[in-house]
């Protein structure tokens, strides 16, 4: 058999395997992480983002699965993770495991797996491949007798299937159950952004408060007007002077000229889901019930 061609191949079949190896550690070292972030529902952090707030707990229209925008984004957080971690792993293994106490593994190649298959091929595949070139009786003798040890040994040899086997179950272990989590839209109980608001109040998003009874925004510091709020008489039937003093407020016409020298900015896009109200009261406002029904019989007529 050729021995240049027996180390080529088996070269290249060590390369395609490191390659492989690195795709499904990848992948299951991503996934497992993925699957971690939805049980734990750390999607619900990103409503202390504003910029990502509008897609917590909205999904693509995806047929027969749920998977939502938090969840997609929490994946892509997790392949970068994962990318870096290990990256700094590959590169600095030798010192993590010298500091742990234990030998560095060494990063083998297609001569150094053949030899530790076949302890007979030791030194011997090595010292004819590099004296391909040399035609003494040594070398010819060497080449001849190895050529012969090389026949019948498969580069399938060079592939380490406990390591494949391996990085395909937990991928799909945790691909099942991510799909089993999409398809019934399975969310998790746990609520980190109450714990994190909670413990650190600095990140707590500011909203208006709405009281529920009238539907109406409660700001004890705002005004209805720009001077204050107009005296009430107690008194029946006593004139009070309403109106609002020179030089405040702005008339029509200060308004027009102002609302033309501005340009108009569109809004960022965002889901239409999200612009939905959260709140929803099938009771009208207390003493309004036949003002709103009026108002909206004669609109009705006059449309």
């Amino acid at each position: 058999m050729d021995i240049k061609n027996f180390v080529l191949e088996n070269e290249a079949g060590v390369r395609k395997n490191k390659r492989l190896y690195k795709i499904l550690d990848f992948l299951s070292v991503t996934l497992f992480l993925l699957l971690v972030a939805v049980l734990l529902n750390l999607g619900d952090l990103f409503k202390l983002i504003p910029p990502l707030e509008p897609y917590v707990g909205l999904s693509p229209d995806i047929p027969l699965l749920y998977i939502r925008y938090d969840t997609i984004i929490l994946f892509f957080i997790c392949a970068i993770v994962t990318y870096a971690g290990l990256y700094l792993y590959r590169r600095y293994r030798s010192k993590i495991y010298i500091w742990a106490g234990r030998t560095p593994p060494k990063d083998e190649n297609s001569f150094d797996i053949m030899e530790r298959l076949h302890p007979e091929l030791k030194d011997r595949l090595r010292t004819a491949y590099d004296n391909l070139d040399d035609n003494n009786i040594i070398a010819a003798d060497l080449k001849q007798h190895v050529s012969k040890d090389i026949e019948g040994i498969s580069g399938k040899e060079l592939t380490n299937k406990k390591k494949i086997r391996a990085g395909l179950v937990a991928v799909a272990f945790c691909g099942i159950i991510l799909l089993a989590i999409f398809f019934t839209g399975f969310t998790s109980p746990l609520d980190p952004a109450s714990a994190v608001t909670e413990r650190l109040p600095s990140f707590a998003v500011d909203r208006p408060d709405v009281d529920p009874d009238n539907s109406t925004t409660v700001n004890e510091s705002a005004s209805s007007t720009a001077v204050g709020t107009p005296p009430i008489s107690e008194d029946p039937g006593v004139e009070i002077d309403v109106t609002l003093p020179p030089g405040s407020g702005f008339g029509p016409g200060e308004l027009l000229n102002e609302s033309d020298n501005k340009t108009f900015e569109p809004s960022k896009y965002y889901p239409p889901e999200s612009l939905s109200s959260t709140h929803f009261y099938d009771t009208l406002p207390e003493g309004y019930a036949d003002l709103i029904k009026d108002y909206f019989q004669k609109l009705a007529e006059t449309s």
